[in-house]
């Protein structure tokens, strides 16, 4: 009787911090059930992280912009590498390893290639240029892709509209967080030791957002929301947390970022692996983003109790339950979200009351363990009905 090996999977993704944040509980999920998984991405300062989870890497040079001789090189790696290990499964992630891996995948002649949506490329209110080239991007993605999974219900509604792919061929995985780290209790006495480490005073309302240092999640419009929050607040400070982008068009420098800012009450701490922790520190999160899939810092931040104001777009819509667990406002708007922040700021009772039906909705809903399950579920019903796995 011939001997089978392994199922031998590939699961891509731009750079290896997106495997660290996105994709490392995935892959030791997989790991866990007999898969043989490499992670396949561009190096970085996570990598040595990543491996030391005992995570294969394997190093491909992405370049995250458009760079049409670049992407053509690295498309031509990618094939080279899926047909030297000749994986029954090519499963790709991030924009950039969505539009490069799933050709690769075809042209290798790899059995089942997958792509998940981390949160679509084009929005509803997205303008027309964005939306135009966001939308040549899923299809492109789609085409070669053999199914798509995806983070967000109502993305998957949207993708079946224009039909994006078959309604058959796109499946629901979902986005989740350990709510065990983000819990409340997990870091309590450490709101007192931050908020003094960070200069806080008693009585002072401290607004966060947490993100890459990018246009596109809505720094400037929060910012610009947060100069007149602290100019007619005076006990209202700001706290900013995430690594710089230098590499992204949209990429912003933190310190021209909060030049309009009270500096006495801003604070930027850059990329910090403590965001548990960190969380304590605020009584107010916010997420004007122009685009997500369905956002993990929403999530982290409302398990951990505090209340939201974030975009009405998809992705936030789904962590955010307006008026229960927090606001929702118009994104690129600046009045109407410095207006949300001070309706919290002025209301110590309703943000007590918003953390806690959050921190429930969380719970309930956005639990890693059911993103997990679903994972590993997928994974076997994938491989019975393909027939994957033959011999050595």
């Amino acid at each position: 009787m011939e001997s089978r090996r392994p199922i031998r999977v590939a699961q891509v993704t731009t750079t290896a911090v997106s495997v660290r944040y996105l994709l490392s509980d995935h892959i030791e999920r997989l790991l866990s059930e007999g898969y043989e998984v490499d992670a396949v991405c561009g190096p970085d300062d996570s990598t040595s992280f990543v491996e030391d989870l005992g995570i294969r890497v394997v190093r491909i040079p992405f370049v995250r912009e458009p760079s049409p001789l670049a992407d053509l090189k690295t498309t031509r790696a990618l094939w080279s590498l899926f047909r030297s290990r000749r994986y029954d499964i090519v499963h790709s992630h991030t924009p950039k390893a969505g539009l490069l891996s799933p050709l690769a995948g075809r042209l290798a002649g790899t059995p089942v290639v997958l792509h998940t949506v981390h949160g679509l490329l084009f929005h509803d209110r997205s303008r027309p240029t964005e939306k135009v080239l966001g939308a040549v991007c899923e299809f492109w993605t789609a085409r070669f892709a053999h199914r798509l999974l995806s983070q967000s219900r109502e993305d998957i509604k949207v993708a079946a509209r224009v039909h994006l792919k078959s309604s058959d061929l796109v499946d629901y995985i979902g986005n989740g967080i350990d709510i065990r780290r983000f819990h409340p209790d997990v870091a309590l006495g450490a709101r007192d030791r931050l908020r003094a480490e960070l200069g806080v005073r008693p009585g002072e309302v401290v607004v966060g957002m947490v993100g890459r240092l990018v246009q596109e999640k809505g720094f400037l419009e929060f910012v610009e929301a947060m100069r007149g929050v602290m100019a007619e607040r005076p006990n209202v400070r700001t706290l900013i947390i995430g690594p710089t982008e230098k590499d992204q068009s949209d990429g912003l420098d933190p310190v021209a970022l909060t030049a309009t800012l009270d500096p006495s009450r801003t604070t930027w701490l850059g990329h910090r692996n403590d965001i548990a922790e960190l969380y304590t520190a605020m009584d107010i999160f916010a997420l004007p983003s122009y685009r997500e899939g369905v956002p993990r810092a929403l999530m982290e931040a409302s398990a951990m109790g505090l209340p939201l104001v974030a975009s009405n777009i998809r992705g936030c819509r789904e962590v955010v339950r307006d008026g229960q667990t927090g606001l929702l406002v118009e994104p690129r708007q600046v009045q109407p979200l410095k207006a949300a922040i001070l309706r919290l700021v002025d209301d110590e009772a309703l943000r007590a009351k918003m953390g806690q039906a959050g921190r429930a909705h969380i719970a309930r809903e956005f639990d890693a363990e059911l993103v997990l399950d679903r994972l590993a579920a997928y994974y076997r019903n994938l491989v019975s009905s393909a027939r994957l796995g033959g011999g050595k």
